[in-house]
């Protein structure tokens, strides 16, 4: 029956009170529902199990190429030393190949370009992956099996073919070959996506139709970075004993097959073993917990703006709590009391929080999917709801005790008469000040530490890349791999797509390239100053590339379409390449050799940045093969539909596709988005807190200049001037934020002690303008919020102020 009265009671002040129960509503709805969101993020990236049976004993094997002294290093694996690898080893239960491959699916209407991945059948078994019609491939033919067989994910057989029940029936046409479908996965199979995975696979293909070269395939001394290796560790082995035994056997097989090539002499290969949580998750775990210390001070600041409502809420109660214990009420009494009354709001606002930590979940996928691991994965769980009722607890309690904390610090005879009729019971000085300071503190770190990343950010989105980009595209072409023409014939029918492309009425400039946002390959080439092979940066281009991009020639020349057609050995460098091979020779002394072909250095271009990496890196400029099926595009403007580019290839030839049509810009942006994301988050975060801090101070300052009235009343009767009164207010208000600004630099330089190796890419120059910055806002935001009582109590006639 008490704890009924006491709802019935909680009800009624809801209703008498509206307006600040909303408030309180409202601010912990908002709060807690971002707390929910950021905690069950790291929970997942933390604690929650991967899909998979015994996960962690699933590891990626990754593969190191070591250059003589470990002047560099190449994660990657030689596609002959990764099937050596799988063929031969004792450390593993079972293992798969995967190579992960973008292509175009030409049999259907709209030929989408989708995710593939070409496995070995060991995939499916591995990660449990379960079917909702036909069966995996087969596990005894394992590397071998070689039928030209599809297995779909869920969501393609919807979006392609409806759902339709005769699935098995149906085939698909990638590069020139012709799949049976033999399989569709259950949605609720979830693919172990890499960190470095750009996409995610849609189509399971046999490994024997892999788009890796006859070439490659047997050449030891070839890397290629999409082919990765997953296996299941042996229960009597352990991590770091497989890697080095793997490491020696590898090693020494891949020194026995390169015996004699002096361009690989010292190197050696090292294997690590990753476990799957870490490859998958990677350091996103960082951004997660920057996120779940953000959400943490939203909150802080929300409950300390609430503790001062709280707080005055219980001294308007504290004759009645007075009378009450008077008659024998005990402290525990009056607290399951006020718990009651504030427990009925907090539990509205916990209700309300969940949608909210909902619709954060839609948000993370559409705007973190691709930088931060699992975050299409999020749903409201066991976790979430104990997180919704720990922290509504814990508010409940907190208010429920600051509500009473006055009763159990005094005499009940002083407690009557500081509360009863004509007398004002007031909060403590301390406190006021004590809530301004926490208030100061925490939003100055939280501002503080969001404008480093928000300008960190900043910076490298706002980069020059040297280059002019408007209407400039990437359109990269497919052609079946099974036809047999050579590549002469496919040379003269790029040719006229070229100049079919270029004959379009919106075409400005075509480039037979591969365009600046498509990573720049690695080659082992020799400059004519050096005695030994190095690896460098380079690119195939033609003759249209840096005219079209307008990248500055320094020096020299470029190729011309001659030089292109004639297949002259020349070579363009950039600044950075030249500075650090021929600053001492003349251009005309300049030549580079790659695989044994003498090149001669004709010209020097101005560097180039990307999102990857600066105007300073060394790149090479070789001209480009006759098959390239890569080409920049430059329209005369923007939003040209795709069709209107396959029109001119398909007058060509029908056998080509184009599976990517993208402007460089946008795909720059796609590389970029986790600056993308951290900028605007940042950005919201710093408004938000803002927002929170300026209410709760100005709640806290109109309380406190209120209960200053009189004293300001009689200062301005015996002559003092409103600027003085001023002065007066804004040095106690001074005093209180240096405070708060103190504490806050103190918590920043002790994390910044604690965590140096995380944050030392940050300390630049630049912080000591944020920390300035930082200061600022938060005084003018404390200040502004001080001015309005100030302004309000200033008008008010001097008789009323002395009442």
């Amino acid at each position: 029956m008490k704890n009924l009265f006491g709802l019935r009671f909680a009800l009624n002040q809801l209703k008498k009170t509206p307006i600040i129960s909303l408030t309180i509503i409202t601010t912990l709805a908002i709060t807690i529902g971002v707390l929910i969101c950021v905690a069950t993020l790291n929970y997942y990236l933390n604690f929650k199990p991967l899909p998979y049976t015994e996960e962690g004993s699933i590891y990626q094997v990754n593969n190191t190429f070591h250059e003589p002294g470990d002047k560099k290093e190449w994660l990657a694996f030689s596609i002959p030393l990764l099937e050596e690898l799988y063929k031969n080893n004792s450390e593993f239960e079972e293992s798969a190949l995967v190579f992960y491959w973008e292509d175009v699916v030409s049999s259907l209407e709209y030929q989408p370009n989708v995710g593939l991945a070409f496995i070995t059948p060991e995939y499916f078994s591995l990660f449990d992956a379960p079917m909702v019609i036909g069966n995996h491939f087969d596990v005894k033919d394992g590397i071998k099996f070689d039928e030209a067989s599809a297995i779909i994910s869920h969501e393609f057989w919807q979006n392609h073919f409806a759902g339709d029940a005769d699935i098995l029936q149906k085939k698909l046409t990638v590069d020139g070959v012709s799949y049976a479908i033999v399989g569709v996965l259950d949605s609720r199979f979830e693919e172990p996506l890499l960190r470095e995975q750009p996409f995610a696979s849609q189509i399971w293909l046999p490994w024997a139709f892999s788009p890796i070269s006859e070439e490659e395939k047997s050449d030891w001394a070839q890397i290629n970075s999409n082919a990765v290796y997953y296996a299941r560790l042996n229960s009597n082995e352990n991590e770091e004993h497989a890697a080095k035994a793997i490491t020696q056997r590898q090693h020494e097989r891949w020194e026995s097959a390169l015996k004699g090539d002096i361009d690989f002499a010292n190197w050696r290969i090292s294997n690590q073993l990753t476990n799957l949580r870490v490859a998958i998750i990677g350091d996103t775990y960082k951004t997660a917990n920057l996120m779940l210390i953000a959400a943490l001070g939203l909150l802080l600041i929300a409950a300390s703006n609430l503790i001062n409502i709280v707080l005055s809420r219980s001294l308007q109660r504290l004759h009645q709590f007075a009378v009450r214990a008077t008659y024998g009420a005990s402290i525990s009494t009056l607290f399951k009391e006020a718990f009651i009354e504030y427990m009925l709001p907090i539990a509205i606002a916990v209700i309300l929080a969940f949608p909210i930590a909902s619709y954060g979940f839609i948000l993370f996928e559409e705007h973190f999917g691709a930088s931060i691991a699992r975050a299409g994965d999020l749903s409201i769980g066991s976790f979430s709801v104990i997180v919704g009722i720990v922290v509504g607890t814990l508010l409940t309690s907190i208010f429920a005790y600051l509500t009473i904390r006055p009763v159990g610090n005094g005499s009940l005879s002083d407690l009557l008469q500081s509360s009863g009729k004509g007398v004002s019971a007031q909060v403590s000085k301390s406190a006021r000040n004590g809530i301004i300071v926490f208030q100061v503190a925490v939003a100055s770190f939280l501002v503080f530490s969001n404008l480093v990343l928000f300008n960190d950010a900043k910076i490298k989105i706002d980069i020059d890349y040297g280059i002019q980009l408007d209407n400039v595209y990437s359109v990269r072409l497919s052609f079946p791999s099974g036809e047999e023409q050579s590549q002469a014939q496919i040379g003269g029918l790029l040719k006229e797509v070229k100049s079919s492309l270029m004959a379009l009425d919106s075409v400005e400039s075509v480039s037979q390239s591969r365009s600046p946002a498509n990573n720049f390959g690695w080659i082992s080439i020799t400059p004519s100053t050096l005695d030994k092979p190095i690896i460098s940066n380079f690119k195939f281009i033609d003759e249209k590339y840096f005219s079209l991009l307008q990248q500055p020639v320094i020096s020299g020349e470029t190729f011309t379409l001659s030089d292109m057609n004639a297949g002259s050995q020349y070579a363009v460098v950039n600044e950075a390449f030249w500075a650090t091979h021929y600053k001492d020779i003349s251009l005309e002394e300049a030549t580079v050799d790659v695989y044994g072909d003498v090149y001669r250095v004709i010209g020097v271009v101005k560097g180039v940045s990307t999102p990857r990496a600066d105007n300073n890196t060394p790149r090479l400029y070789l001209p480009a093969r006759p098959g390239s099926l890569d080409f920049m595009v430059k329209l005369s403007h923007n939003n040209i539909p795709k069709e209107y580019l396959v029109n001119g290839v398909k007058a060509i030839s029908s056998q080509f596709s184009i599976w990517q049509y993208s402007s460089i810009k946008s795909l720059f942006d796609d590389s970029m988005l986790v600056e993308r994301t951290t900028f605007f988050t940042t950005f919201i975060m710093i408004v938000t807190v803002l927002i929170l801090a300026c209410i709760g101070l100005y709640g806290i300052f109109t309380y406190n200049i209120d209960l200053r009235k009189q004293e300001v009343a009689t200062r301005l009767s015996l002559g003092a001037f409103r600027k003085d009164i001023i002065l007066m207010i804004a040095s106690d208000i001074g005093r209180v934020i240096a405070v708060g600004l103190v504490i806050s630099t103190a918590l920043v330089l002790l994390l910044t002690k604690l965590y140096s190796e995380d944050v030392s890419m940050y300390l630049t120059t630049d912080l000591i303008h944020i920390s300035i910055l930082s200061v600022s806002i938060i005084a003018i935001t404390a200040f502004l919020s001080a001015v309005r009582p100030v302004k309000k109590i200033l008008r008010t006639n001097l008789r009323d102020l002395l009442k």
